[in-house]
């Protein structure tokens, strides 16, 4: 015969699971008077702002202007040639390695001072090697 579940557990000397009064509906959360505090605090935000506004404009709102001088780019954000051109435009390997691009630095590698493709030697530091 099977045994009751309530019978097993005072068995193994455990009490049988009692019925517990549901309480989530005693639970009240206190969701909206934090939406109100966070109303009131943009309310009175807003209304600081309309307030500045119809006041002179020139002295209640600081106007933030950025400097004239643009930005030099920094090397190896931008596409400046094939490795060729770098090699002629910056003659030292380390030099040219900084001024390629993601994809140019994939391919090349700086070992030794020298630019390498693979196990290919393309740049020795003094002399471009070309494909033969």
């Amino acid at each position: 015969m099977a045994r009751s579940i309530g019978q097993t557990l005072r068995k193994l000397g455990q009490a049988p699971p009692t019925e517990q009064p549901d309480t989530t509906q005693q639970r009240r959360p206190h969701r909206e008077t934090e939406w109100d505090v966070e109303e009131t605090q943009h309310d009175k935000y807003r209304r600081k702002q309309q307030r500045l506004a119809e006041q002179d404009t020139s002295s209640s709102l600081p106007i933030k202007v950025a400097d004239g001088k643009e930005a030099a780019p920094r090397p190896g954000t931008r596409f400046e040639g094939p490795i060729e051109k770098l090699i002629e435009k910056y003659k030292d390997p380390r030099e040219v390695v900084r001024h390629m691009t993601i994809g140019q630095y994939m391919r090349y590698e700086l070992r030794d001072g020298q630019i390498w493709e693979g196990d290919k030697l393309v740049y020795d530091g003094t002399k471009h090697m070309t494909e033969s």
